[in-house]
């Protein structure tokens, strides 16, 4: 596969790390116009890393925004939870990747934007931590935008929390480093992601994510853990109820997708249900809503557009 220069880093692109309050090695990449309208930070979903944003740093260049993207740790390259096994996404608490992203915030991300507005473009789990964050920290964003949002996991959340809570509970304890079943190392995820495509109807952005780990050994990644599912269980719960508390006021996008095989849309629309400024749009698509066919990707694009010009003009 020949990459087109859309999906290849944009010129002035530089790479950083910062080791952060929870002592954690952190990449970051970044991306700054002459003079930006507006800073938006980027929260990842699970198993990606920078480079896969390069088109919507791109897209937001064209906009004259300025971008950073985390790499969460556990995965792109940013520090793993074990060295020798570095294929596996483990996490031991999702409260730490809030304060590994508040480091880059508070100590990268506004001393060098100045008075600049940030916006939050989150996907997936980076929408849990990226919803958790707004929540703790509500002084920080001045408008968010979440594509396939993680508030649940479509396979588990029809269960009862009572069973649910047990069964992860019981694996965390007894086998919280292995895969979850059927899970494996990078090689058999990216051949499982072939098979079973839950994630875009564009035959070309549907390869980028296994491009950049075949080109980059150390982008390397494979299935989660039976701990990374307990921990991100217990963030969904956590969620919730912090919303029910202190639902963000801030304007937010949310976007979902009509063909979601991964996050729980039911769990979305009840959080869609507590926010009180918030736009929802409901997608024909798969779950990588901005690595999707350029119509899908397009709607969602205008709503940001949309979301950046009420925060601008604010």
């Amino acid at each position: 596969m020949e990459l087109e220069k859309r999906f290849t880093k944009p010129d002035n692109w530089n790479w950083g790390r910062i080791k952060t309050v929870s002592g954690r090695d952190i990449r970051y990449g970044c991306v700054l116009p002459e003079n930006p309208f507006a800073i938006v930070v980027i929260s990842p979903g699970l198993t990606e890393y920078g480079e896969k944003y390069f088109e919507v740093a791109r897209d937001m260049l064209s906009r004259n925004l300025g971008v950073y993207v985390i790499d969460w740790y556990g995965q792109g390259k940013s520090g793993r939870y074990f060295e020798n096994d570095m294929d596996k996404r483990h996490c031991d608490d999702f409260d730490k990747d809030i304060d590994d992203f508040h480091s880059l915030i508070t100590e990268k991300i506004i001393p060098n934007s100045g008075e600049l507005p940030l916006i939050l473009l989150a996907h997936s789990m980076g929408g849990n931590i990226g919803m958790r964050y707004l929540m703790k920290y509500p002084d920080i964003f001045s408008g968010a935008a979440f594509s396939a949002p993680m508030f649940g996991i479509k396979i588990i959340s029809s269960m009862p929390y009572s069973i649910s809570d047990f069964i992860s509970f019981i694996h965390n304890k007894a086998i919280s480093k292995r895969y979850v079943y059927g899970g494996g190392d990078a090689d058999k995820s990216m051949n499982e992601r072939n098979v079973n495509n839950f994630f875009s109807s564009d035959p070309i952005r549907f390869k980028i994510h296994n491009y950049w780990m075949e080109q980059d050994k150390e982008l390397r990644i494979g299935s989660p853990t039976f701990g990374w599912v307990y921990h991100a269980l217990k963030s969904c719960r956590r969620l919730f109820r912090e919303l029910e508390e202190k639902a963000p006021k801030l304007p937010i996008l949310i976007a979902l997708a009509k063909k979601e095989k991964l996050v729980s849309n039911s769990k979305i629309r009840k959080a869609v249900n507590i926010i009180p400024n918030v736009a929802l749009i409901e997608l024909d698509c798969f779950h990588e809503i901005l690595m999707e066919k350029d119509d899908i990707r397009n709607q969602f694009l205008a709503s940001f557009d949309d979301l950046v010009d009420n925060v601008i003009t604010d």
